[in-house]
């Protein structure tokens, strides 16, 4: 991540360093109004986003297209998928394979849900996405071309599925090494933890 990070998002933390991050993106965004196409902002915008969970993954390598489904929105504002189609994906082995244990995690019942998530410019022009998650992992998508879809759904609850990204790496494609990694540094599960809600996002 670029701007934001668990730390800033924590309310006992603080309050400054949590604006200035806050209007430091917002700056960046206002920057790349006429660079990136204006869907793309609107998505940076769009309510409900954060606490979206994990409900499909689709990666056509030959293709270059990475497809994202969350399930998005709260009790107030009703639910919907949010369908991200990233056309000439680019997305590094390490963070596929942390969107992989990811995607096995969202398996269960403690799936893991967004914190933060920035749109921005590529050194090369393209659209940079990336995706913070509560618990405290996070991974960049680059593609030519960023498209989203919102489709309401009745609740949060996930389907049940086999596999959420069936055609990605399993968990142990990188190694038992980089698996055991992943499961040490991950954050401990934190009961009572008051989360800051991105301003942008509100629903």
């Amino acid at each position: 991540m670029k701007f934001f990070n668990m730390k800033l998002c924590l309310k006992d933390n603080n309050e400054i360093d949590y604006s200035l991050a806050f209007d430091a993106y917002s700056n960046n965004l206002e920057a790349l109004r006429g660079v990136l196409p204006a869907s793309v902002i609107e998505l940076a915008n769009l309510p409900g986003f954060d606490d979206g969970l994990i409900a499909a993954i689709r990666h056509d390598r030959i293709l270059r297209k990475l497809t994202l489904t969350l399930r998005c929105g709260h009790d107030q504002m009703g639910y919907y998928d949010l369908v991200l189609s990233y056309e000439g994906a680019e997305i590094s082995k390490t963070d596929e394979w942390k969107l992989a244990c990811l995607a096995k995690m969202s398996q269960g019942n403690k799936a893991p849900d967004v914190a933060y998530h920035e749109v921005d410019a590529s050194n090369v022009g393209e659209v940079e996405h990336r995706i913070l998650f509560h618990s405290g992992k996070w991974f960049a998508i680059r593609c030519r071309h960023l498209k989203w879809e919102r489709i309401n759904v009745p609740d949060r609850e996930l389907p049940i599925v086999n596999k959420r990204f069936p055609d990605g790496p399993g968990i142990n494609f990188y190694g038992m090494k980089n698996r055991k990694i992943f499961e040490r540094k991950r954050s401990p599960v934190r009961k009572n933890v008051r989360w800051r809600r991105n301003p942008l996002s509100r629903g």
